[in-house]
């Protein structure tokens, strides 16, 4: 089902600590975290080609986990030809095992980058390194052999101009920040039953079907921070949504869950300010901790009568009034946490 869709000027992310302090508290991420993840992508943007300083500021990031991610993109021939650099130059880069910075950096010496130039990778490459295309300013589309299984962090960071990524339809590793301001890159579809995406993985990037799986995990909360998504699929039969797999999402207002819902996992809204309205489905059992916290343009909410509230559910949601059952644990919580309520 097709969501309303609000798009927001690209200044909207640069002006989103309030939010990110807010969900630290639920989502187990310090405000000294948040702090130095956003001191890290200026500084890189203010560095990119001081390799020392660079150094440096990778002493501040936190170390990375193992994701898992499998993905279905936008593939080049998909765009329109009118859309494209008339003189997009095209780069083959040939490779065994790892693709460091340090080689990228060989490789691209031999060319003249004046344009706006495509990547294609051959051979057999098991990673993308950390930093290996970072800051490639002019990069436009990159396609990746199904050899492929693990993307590092920091890996395409801040290549604005990028608007294809075609990568393998299997499973991949992806580090935090894998992706994190290529703010014109769009996933035509991402399944999150094979995706294990670690903290600010797609963030500030567009997906246009992100389907929901209830096999979904979250490493690091916010994997999709501000990502504007289209549309939101729930897989069939969902009984659970997962942990934060929504946290700090946008581009829609409205959103019906289905009816096979049981469960909304902690923190699963959190930071959604642009949600408006939501219709739960009447089997609802439990709201978990932190799962529409921060929504501050959420509005009146039907609590199903044996719904049970987790703490903060709807902690700082200024805007919202819940309708819940006389006598319910639903309308102690919102005694209790000062939510407004009107009993049933």
């Amino acid at each position: 089902m097709p969501k309303e869709n609000i798009s927001l000027p690209k200044e909207y992310f640069e002006t989103g600590a309030e939010v990110y302090r807010q969900t630290a508290e639920f989502s187990g991420l310090t405000h000294g975290e948040l702090k130095d993840d956003r001191q890290k992508a200026s500084a890189q943007r203010s560095i990119k080609h001081h390799k020392k300083l660079r150094k440096m500021v990778y002493a501040f990031a936190a170390a990375c986990s193992v994701l898992v991610i499998s993905q279905t993109l936008i593939p080049l021939d998909a765009i329109s030809q009118d859309a494209q650099p008339s003189n997009l130059q095209t780069i083959v880069i040939s490779a065994e095992g790892k693709i460091t910075r340090e080689f990228v950096n060989s490789q691209m010496s031999q060319y003249e980058l004046q344009e706006e130039y495509k990547i294609i990778v051959q051979g057999n490459v098991t990673e993308i390194g950390e930093s290996a295309f970072e800051d490639c300013d002019n990069l436009y589309s990159v396609e990746l052999p199904d050899t492929v299984s693990r993307i590092g962090k920091y890996a395409f960071l801040n290549c604005e101009k990028l608007v294809s990524a075609d990568l393998p339809d299997a499973k991949l590793y992806v580090c935090n920040n894998a992706f994190t301001n290529c703010y014109n890159l769009v996933f035509e579809s991402i399944d999150t039953a094979k995706i294990e995406a670690e903290g600010h993985a797609f963030a500030n990037t567009t997906v246009k079907n992100l389907i929901i799986s209830e096999s979904a995990v979250c490493r690091y909360k916010d994997p999709y921070l501000g990502v504007t998504v289209e549309n939101i699929v729930f897989e069939e039969g969902i009984t659970r949504i997962p942990d934060s797999i929504l946290s700090s999402t946008h581009g829609y207002s409205s959103l019906t869950l289905p009816e096979t819902v049981k469960v909304i996992g902690n923190g699963v809204f959190s930071g959604c300010n642009e949600l408006k309205s939501i219709i739960l489905p009447d089997g609802l059992t439990t709201i978990m901790e932190g799962a529409f916290y921060s929504c501050s343009s959420l509005e009146e909410v039907f609590i199903p009568d044996d719904a049970e509230i987790g703490h903060h559910a709807f902690g700082y949601c200024t805007n919202v009034l819940l309708s819940v059952k006389e006598g319910s644990q639903a309308m102690e919580y919102a005694q209790k946490e000062n939510i407004p309520y009107i009993a049933r």
